[in-house]
């Protein structure tokens, strides 16, 4: 937090793409859930692994002999049990994190995946709404009014997981028009309710208010099943062709760029400590916030690409 126009620039972007994680789990969901029609459970925890947990741990070791090297981070002592322990709490490079996450919603999906069934809908949606009003919503309502939500009155289901049963559900669910309107006007006033309430509690604080970072809290939800919606109904087909006279299978190209999505997540950190190093610029610097974002995708995406075409490497960047 600063009182700067920097902080509340940053802080449009960083509301206006909350939903990027929502998003990945609610895909996972809408992707995987009906896995069993198309492979055995085992096999499917093999694809997962080989898919998240090598190239978490790879990276995470390459992140450590990178900030090892240069000082932006150091173990205590150097030990298997010191380095585990950095790369299983994401000490090391924190936007890893999001590994964990996904990798027990993974071991979760053989359960989930049994729910697919028609006669379990009713129950899957009953999850949901259960755990969107006492876990992402009551918690958040009490914190405001000053009232201290007893947690023991939860769904027990971890808060992420519900983001894959909505993804399958809204992926398999017919919406009408009127409805997505509510469910897009639910996204818009996520963005105003989210970015006042970060701004008024941060001015007020004189730093940073956390409480409205959850991503398990009703704001989440609304913006994410908004753009997911949105994606969903939006005709990309016309849209493609009206790009390119020659109309060119753009759905062919999207899919073989947004197969690169994890790895360049995997990446991007590096590369713009890297860029950061060459450049010798302030992060606040205009020119870094607005253009580099584009510059380092594509230095990404190059890299993601090429490793993909080397068969020892092609698993490091799924």
């Amino acid at each position: 937090y600063s009182n700067s126009s920097v902080w509340k620039q940053s802080l449009v972007v960083e509301v206006l793409f909350f939903w990027a994680v929502p998003i990945f789990l609610m895909l996972s969901g809408a992707n995987l859930m009906q896995y069993r029609t198309r492979y055995s459970t085992v096999e499917f925890l093999k694809k997962r692994i080989k898919k998240v947990l090598i190239p978490w741990l790879f990276w995470s070791i390459v992140m450590l002999a990178y900030k090892q090297i240069n000082g932006e981070y150091q173990l205590s002592r150097i030990s298997i049990k010191e380095i585990m322990n950095a790369i299983l709490n994401c000490k090391i490079e924190n936007v890893y994190w999001f590994f964990p996450v996904i990798i027990s919603v993974y071991l979760f999906m053989p359960f989930l995946s049994m729910l697919t069934a028609p006669k379990y809908r009713k129950v899957l949606w009953y999850i949901v709404i259960c755990s969107i009003v006492l876990n992402a919503t009551m918690p958040l309502l009490c914190t405001l009014v000053g009232i201290e939500w007893n947690t023991n009155i939860s769904i027990p289901v971890n808060g992420y997981t519900i983001f894959a049963i909505l993804g399958y559900l809204l992926s398999t669910e017919e919406i009408n028009k009127k409805n997505r309107i509510i469910i897009y006007a639910g996204g818009i006033a996520s963005l105003i309710v989210r970015y006042s309430g970060i701004y008024i509690l941060s001015t007020r604080d004189g730093e940073k208010n956390p409480l409205f970072f959850n991503y398990i809290h009703i704001y989440s939800y609304a913006l994410a099943c908004a753009v997911f919606v949105l994606f969903k109904y939006m005709k990309w087909e016309k849209i493609m062709e009206s790009c390119s006279e020659k109309k060119k299978n753009y759905k062919d190209i999207a899919a073989y760029i947004s197969g690169a999505s994890l790895g360049i997540y995997l990446t991007h950190r590096l590369v713009m400590s890297i860029e950061l190093n060459i450049l010798r610029i302030d992060r606040s610097v205009l020119f870094w916030r607005i253009g580099f974002p584009f510059v380092t995708y594509l230095v990404c995406l190059m890299i993601v690409l090429m490793l993909k075409k080397i068969p020892v490497f092609k698993h490091i960047v799924p």
